[in-house]
């Protein structure tokens, strides 16, 4: 299926489109249109965004050539256009990404962190465990109706079979999550990410 849906997916060439589909909120947009078509205003509703801010973002999509007008329908006054994508699927070749797509999601991610600790961090302890590894751990605050937050970092050994099954339990973990329909829940954004330590 991924391979057939590579084989069909509109090939990105042009800077400007490749980082139009880097920005969240136009990728959200552009593939809200793929496969159908749909008036400013029920695109607004779903994506729950402000009419003005969508037809800001439709109309650069659109001179980038992501989406295209697909009919009119006359009414009273000014008639109602309706947009699609041009494509079903899109390939962005990684020499024509100025930054990786998920560049500004991490940028949010850690402003929003920033601000949040900010707020509810009282410090910082280091210190060596009954074990005698060193550790380092936040010390909070007690916050009554924040946000809820966090950011956990460990050092683990682990060999390939393991790192191969931390990232499927963790993705497990997210999709669980993600099946949950929270209409009325606030928008997190969940960052799992993983390496082999670089040798100093």
């Amino acid at each position: 299926m991924k391979d057939d849906t590579l084989s069909r997916a509109h090939r990105i060439t042009d800077a400007r489109a490749a980082a139009a589909l880097s920005d969240p909120l136009r990728r959200r947009l552009v593939l809200e249109l793929a496969g159908r078509e749909r008036a400013l205003a029920e695109l607004a509703a779903s994506c729950e965004l402000d009419l003005k801010r969508v037809h800001y973002h439709v109309t650069a999509l659109k001179k980038l050539g992501l989406v295209k007008v697909t009919r009119k329908q006359e009414r009273a006054g000014r008639a109602i256009k309706f947009y699609r994508a041009v494509a079903d699927a899109f390939f962005v070749p990684a020499d024509t990404q100025a930054q990786p797509p998920h560049a500004a999601l991490a940028r949010e991610l850690s402003a929003s962190i920033a601000r949040l600790r900010d707020a509810s961090l009282e410090g910082t302890l280091y210190h060596v465990s009954d074990d005698g590894r060193l550790r380092m751990q936040a010390v909070q605050r007690a916050l009554v109706g924040g946000d809820a937050h966090g950011e956990t970092w460990r050092v683990l050994r682990l060999s390939r079979a393991d790192a191969a099954r931390l990232a499927k339990d963790v993705e497990t973990c997210f999709l669980a999550f993600a099946a949950r329909d929270r209409r009325n829940a606030k928008a997190y954004l969940v960052r799992f990410a993983f390496a082999p330590r670089v040798p100093e």
